[in-house]
């Protein structure tokens, strides 16, 4: 599903003449398979934001390749990125990112809204995935009458809504207690078993890592892999 092969990536500080490249990441290589969970864990400033951003397409590698889902998409266009995305690949946000004006329901069709579907697929697409994530009494609700809990789970389905192969999960527990935590947790659990949705979890919270199938741990731009606690069930 996803293909890290010698990838490089550094920062350039300083002013003409006198620039410094600094390296973020140095050397990585790894492969996710279809349907696991797997955290990408490390310190703050141990490049997992970065490898995201790759990833995901919004920054360049240096040298090395990436393949996503068959896909070679190293040299991507910015447009080929965009629509790339926008088909395979859903985004969740530690601060959830809602759009503030529109409704539980409106923010979850917005992807589909993107994509040119109709007006009433959308709706019935958006009111399904609603039950879902447990949220089909607060359809209506703007975010800043739910809970982050809630909002968290819209945007869980706003990420499901275009069928995905991926999820990209940025600290996706980062601005929740303990206890909304594990129900989010649970949530991605079943998603992924239920639809064999490939996730990747950005995370510094060792709770976090320890329910993937998989940790990818960054210190110093270099990585290292251990087992999940339900590695072994499956």
């Amino acid at each position: 599903m996803i293909e890290v092969k010698h990838v490089h990536y550094a920062y350039t500080i300083g002013k003409k003449g006198k620039r410094t490249d600094v390296p973020v990441l140095r050397d990585v290589n790894f492969e996710i398979r279809k349907g696991e969970i797997t955290a990408i864990a490390g310190k703050s400033g141990s490049g997992k934001s970065t490898l995201l951003n790759l990833l995901s397409g919004f920054i360049s590698v240096d040298s090395g390749m990436i393949t996503i889902n068959g896909k070679d998409v190293t040299g991507l266009s910015e447009k080929g990125w965009s629509s790339f995305r926008l088909e395979h690949i859903g985004f969740v946000f530690q601060n959830y990112e809602l759009i503030p004006g529109l409704t539980a329901l409106e923010n979850i069709e917005l992807p589909m809204v993107l994509k040119g579907e109709n007006q009433r697929l959308r709706r019935e697409k958006a009111e399904k995935m609603l039950r879902k994530v447990g949220l089909e009494h607060q359809s209506s609700h703007y975010p800043n009458e739910l809970s982050g809990g809630q909002q968290q789970r819209v945007s869980i389905g706003r990420a499901l809504i275009n069928e995905p192969a991926i999820i990209f999960a940025d600290e996706p527990t980062g601005s929740l207690d303990s206890e909304t935590e594990q129900d989010i947790l649970t949530l991605i659990r079943t998603l992924n078993e239920e639809k064999n949705i490939t996730f990747v979890l950005i995370t510094h919270d060792h709770e976090v890592a320890s329910r993937a199938d998989r940790r990818l741990t960054l210190t110093d731009g270099r990585l290292t892999e251990e087992r999940g606690e339900y590695s072994e069930a499956k």
